[in-house]
């Protein structure tokens, strides 16, 4: 007669593992979560949380991501500029920085407007 491995506890003993990293998961801090973290993990959800409230305590880190060498970073601090005036002036985040310089001078503008209040 064939001996069948006893399986059972090995999975006792996986899930219980995971189910002690997931508990010690809550004990270690995060990342940051500000927009100008280096880690885009951090810095995306942060982006995406100050469009969606129009922070505009956040709004210059955003332009200033708009010049990231990152590809994702501006997609996303594009889209969250967005949020705030419903327009991209003109800022195409896979063109090259040539390209790109002209509408990040537009949102430069803007954010001095938006801080002069006019």
């Amino acid at each position: 007669m064939e001996k069948r491995p006893k399986i059972a506890a090995t999975n006792i003993s996986i899930a219980g593992a995971v189910l002690a990293m997931g508990m010690a998961g809550g004990c270690i801090p995060g990342p940051s979560r500000e927009i100008d973290d280096p880690e885009p993990l951090a810095s995306i959800p942060a982006m995406k949380r100050a469009g969606d409230q129009k922070d505009m305590k956040q709004a210059g880190k955003l332009v200033e991501q708009l010049e990231s060498d990152d590809y994702p970073i501006r997609f996303y601090a594009i889209g969250a500029l967005e949020k705030y005036t419903h327009d991209d002036f003109g800022y195409i985040p896979y063109k090259d920085e040539s390209l790109r310089r002209p509408a990040v001078e537009r949102w430069k503008d803007w954010l001095k407007r938006q801080e002069n209040g006019t």
